[in-house]
């Protein structure tokens, strides 16, 4: 009938078959050019039927023979026999740095016949694939299976069916026939199957259990091993797998693979570094970038662009404009986002979004907050797509992936509000009970919190509710910073700007000061400084409302404390004097003794001794006024000083101990250390060597708990002055040399003095005079000229 059709159609013309009729049939049957039936009808009717009555019947009978033979199969098939060659794809020409991970997946593979199931899982541009080739090109392998290697593509296969015929396909087996047969055409036979981008027919969900019973069936046959890569991690049916999780490089892979491919060149680039950790040790991420900086001389165009794109610029364009997974990060991001494992979870989207946000991951307790009741759900889903991580018992993202959610996926209109509220009011609640007694939980709580927090202050700019939160918070995460040394000073830099533009004088100067508390701790002087004027001139606009002279006064206070760190006393004595008359213009105790204390502390280091006690004792009770019980603890503590300096070793170690119980009540470790080196300094001074060196040692130890370099240098030279008397004059000029190497990198001029006085101790000659001039030139940057007399006083009796 099919002949007898062709015969009748000689309207219908066939593409590339010309008059052939033989070729014309075996080109429908193979479905290719298959012509227009009712164009057929047509012609037959004008033809041989034309007005007959029983044309109908005739037509329908002709529409049966022709579905019959068109579809049927031919007379006889080709042999059901696979075709004997390896179709493995060549590796990548740069695959390096994976040798542990070949090891361990070759490990997996069992003795001959025993078959294997090997599942190598990993997150997008990993390089999966490159290492399912490299274990399928493997010598060993190539031995065992020969040509019976084959790699089957499985990209685009979203159904059992179009995966049942990629498989077909890849063993070069006819596709018409079934798979059952084409399974038992291997059976027996040592055959490896390289089942690449596995996901694809899984993650559908009408086809996951079609998928995974395939997958069993491959399994049971004899002889034949599985080798799959799959995007994410879950857990898929089907045989019992091995699996495998792919994890990217380290810093050293990384630069590694990055020379190997742009050239050795790069490994002298400063920017080297700033894209290893922005690429992740994603080696695809690394792959793309290093073949654009390929044949540059420099890095820095390419760090720019970075910046500018992001994930967009690990990019490899073909000849014909399309990308892939394989070519583009940004495609390989999308198509693990676009899976249906994620799109069909709403929550899960959210998640990723606000993970772009959140450079330091999320907490489980912040995650329920800002996500709601499937959090969880949405935060498993992320993982086992291989779109977060686990870290430090967060879920994070690689530094790309969080690029490109950043870009491209930002949280919706009420997210994008709820995150950066929640860490700023986050601050503000936790570092209020920071330091008070049972703050442990908020110890523990925020320093990890500060990226973000860094992150949310920056709307503060955009949103006034937020910027009105975070400068109430602005004291507890000073407080914060200077315990903890976390946080960058520029987080409050930007809310100090973002408050003067927003015209709020009193905001931008409460943070000004706050900043340079910071910048006072962390040896920043330069940039306190610049704060705390920027804090002045806020509060001069503000004008006397609402207590600004006391802003004023605390502004001139601080800067005369960076004087004071830097030595300059007079200076220093200026400004606190200037401080204490708006203080008291304002009767406001506490920093009236802030002030008339500091006085004191430069009439003690001029050695003014009863000048130093009269300002101590006044301070002290202007603090009991204030009932700042801190502030009486360091009064008690500098009397004790006083008194030891003046040779008063009885009443100086009565007052060492009322601050030591004064300093224990407020839980103010830092002054506790303080004491304990003064009574290790009495006991020095009294000649109970021994006793003063355990205590000298006691307070280094709580010296290193708070974190306090100065104090450790300062009793390593109180142990250098005991071992010089006990005659180990190694050990001493050691302690010396350690004592002076923090100073000097502290910028403590009268410790870096004290340093070189004790190592003019230990000499004779030349080398005494050349420590004392270094002693006296280190006490005149002090400002402290009375021990530069001193010292030369000193020098000229023992000559």
């Amino acid at each position: 009938m099919a002949d007898f059709a062709f015969a009748i159609h000689d309207k219908v013309p066939l593409a590339d078959t010309k008059d052939n009729p033989e070729r014309k049939l075996r080109s429908w049957r193979a479905g290719k050019a298959v012509p227009d039936l009712i164009q057929i009808v047509k012609n037959m009717c004008f033809h041989f039927f034309e007005g007959d009555e029983n044309l109908a019947a005739w037509e329908a009978e002709f529409v049966e023979a022709y579905n019959r033979e068109r579809y049927q199969p031919p007379p006889s098939l080709p042999p059901i026999e696979p075709s004997i060659s390896a179709s493995i794809p060549n590796l990548a020409p740069f695959f390096m740095g994976r040798a542990d991970e070949l090891a361990a997946v070759l490990a997996l593979f069992r003795p001959s016949p025993d078959s294997a199931a090997i599942l190598i899982q990993g997150s997008p541009g990993m390089g999966k694939t490159e290492l399912t080739k490299a274990v399928a090109l493997d010598r060993g392998l190539v031995d065992r299976f020969g040509k019976r290697r084959w790699f089957v593509p499985l990209e685009t296969a979203k159904t059992t069916s179009e995966m049942e015929k990629a498989i077909i396909l890849a063993i070069g087996c006819d596709p018409r026939i079934e798979f059952a047969a084409a399974m038992d055409s291997l059976r027996g036979k040592q055959t490896l199957l390289i089942l690449d981008n596995l996901e694809t027919p899984w993650e559908q969900i009408k086809e996951q259990d079609g998928t995974e019973k395939v997958l069993a069936e491959l399994g049971a046959v004899a002889g034949v091993s599985l080798l799959a890569s799959f995007r994410g991690f879950d857990l898929v049916g089907g045989p019992l797998w091995q699996r495998y999780p792919v994890n990217g490089f380290a810093s050293a892979e990384s630069r590694k693979l990055f020379a190997a491919i742009a050239g050795e060149w790069v490994l002298n680039e400063a920017n080297l570094d700033d894209f290893v950790v922005a690429l992740g040790g994603i080696p695809l991420a690394i792959d793309l970038v290093a073949r654009r900086a390929s044949g540059r001389s420099s890095l820095s165009p390419l760090w720019r662009e970075w910046n500018k794109i992001g994930t967009d610029f690990a990019d490899r364009n073909r000849r014909d404009g399309t990308k892939d997974h394989l070519t583009s990060l940004s495609q390989s991001i999308r198509l693990s986002l676009n899976s249906p494992r994620v799109t069909d979870n709403e929550d899960a989207v959210r998640l990723f979004s606000l993970l772009g946000c959140l450079p330091a991951g999320v907490a489980d307790v912040d995650r329920d907050t800002l996500i709601g009741e499937k959090a969880y759900e949405a935060e498993e889903c992320l993982l086992v797509t291989g779109l977060a991580i686990e870290r430090m018992n967060r879920i994070d993202m690689l530094p790309p992936i969080r690029d490109f959610a950043i870009r491209h996926r930002p949280p919706g209109k009420l997210d994008g509000a709820a995150w950066p509220m929640h860490y700023v009011e986050l601050a503000r609640n936790a570092g209020d009970s920071f330091f008070r007694h049972g703050g442990a939980d908020a110890r523990k709580r925020l320093p990890p919190e500060f990226p973000n927090i860094e992150a949310a202050l920056k709307h503060a700019q955009r949103s006034s509710a937020i910027r009105s939160v975070a400068v109430a918070s602005v004291d507890a995460l000073q407080a914060v910073m200077s315990a903890t040394g976390v946080g960058e000073m520029a987080m409050l830099q930007s809310l100090a700007d973002a408050c003067r533009d927003a015209g709020d004088s009193r905001g931008e100067a409460a943070t000004c000061v706050k900043i340079g508390i910071i910048g006072l701790e962390r040896g920043h002087l330069d940039v306190g400084w610049q704060a705390l004027e920027q804090g002045l001139a806020a509060y001069h606009r503000v004008g006397n409302v609402d207590n600004a002279n006391i802003g004023i006064a605390d502004c001139l206070y601080r800067m005369a404390d960076i004087k004071l760190y830097r030595s300059k006393l007079s200076e220093a004595k200026v400004l606190y004097i200037e401080a204490l008359s708006k203080y008291e213009a304002e009767n406001y105790f506490h920093g009236m003794g802030d002030s008339i204390f500091r006085l004191a502390d430069i009439a003690w280091c001029q050695m003014e001794f009863e000048t130093a006690k009269k300002q101590t004792l006044r301070a002290l009770e202007y603090f009991g006024k204030a009932n700042y019980l801190l502030g009486e603890a360091n009064c008690v503590c500098h009397l004790a000083r006083v008194a030891l300096d003046s040779g008063k070793f009885n009443e100086s170690s009565e007052l060492f101990n009322q601050a030591i119980l004064k300093f224990t009540e407020v839980k103010y470790n830092l002054g506790v250390g303080h004491c304990a080196k003064g009574h290790a300094d009495i006991n020095f001074s009294i000649g109970n060597i021994e006793e003063s060196r355990g205590q000298y040692k006691n307070a280094m130890e709580i010296y290193r708990d708070v974190g306090e370099d100065r104090g450790i240098a300062y009793c390593h030279l109180g142990l250098a002055k005991i071992d010089h008397l006990s005659g180990d004059a190694n050990s001493a000029r050691k302690r010396c040399n350690s004592a002076l190497q923090v100073f000097a990198k502290l910028n403590v001029p009268n410790g870096v003095a004290l340093a070189y006085e004790h190592l003019a101790e230990m000499e004779d000659g030349l080398n005494r005079e050349v420590y004392i001039d270094k002693a006296c030139k280190a006490w005149s940057e002090a400002d402290l000229e009375v021990h530069v007399l001193r010292l030369k006083n000193a020098n000229n009796r023992k000559e």
